[in-house]
């Protein structure tokens, strides 16, 4: 499907955008403009991805609002790191504010091949159909692919600095 056919006209946009909001206000989440941008991202995704839509778009994007609703989806807060050293069980990854999960991620994701670093941006956040055509591979072997890359990085968090698996 070409980017063009994928385009909401402006006017559509703004109807299924404001019924979003009302959406999200009637099930009170704090930001429902997010929320609702969030939504039509994912939905142009999935155009883009050559989703077939019935019955009609607003169905389909008020199907994706009830996902994001059902997902507890978040707006990216800040957070200030705390002060105390970090707790020395190691491998204890849900015990640590978000700002220190993150960069325990963010490190995680560094100690990745660059290509490695490049297939999970472009996998997450692009086109997954046109990646697998491009690396020649089947979307089922890319899926894999990003999966085994997942797992390291999970197992990487878990992994305490001293390189012993936590229980």
């Amino acid at each position: 499907m070409a980017e063009a056919e994928t385009d909401i006209p402006e006017e559509q946009y703004r109807k299924i955008r404001e019924r979003l909001i009302t959406f999200f206000r009637v099930h009170r989440r704090p930001d429902p403009e997010t929320h609702a941008d969030e939504v039509v991202c994912r939905v142009v995704r999935r155009l883009r991805e050559g989703a077939s839509i019935a019955p009609s778009l607003s169905a389909f994007c008020l199907g994706v609002a009830r996902n994001v609703l059902r997902e507890g989806f978040k707006e990216k807060t800040t957070e200030e790191l705390s002060q105390d050293p970090p707790d020395e069980r190691g491998g204890d990854f849900a015990h640590l504010s978000r700002v220190e999960q993150m960069l325990l991620l963010n490190e995680c994701l560094h100690s990745l091949a660059p290509e490695e670093r490049r297939l999970l941006l472009e996998y997450h956040l692009g086109n997954r159909q046109l990646l697998a055509k491009r690396r020649q591979q089947s979307p089922n072997a890319l899926r894999i692919q990003v999966h085994r890359l997942v797992r390291k990085i999970l197992k990487a968090v878990q992994t305490p600095p001293d390189g012993r698996e936590s229980q």
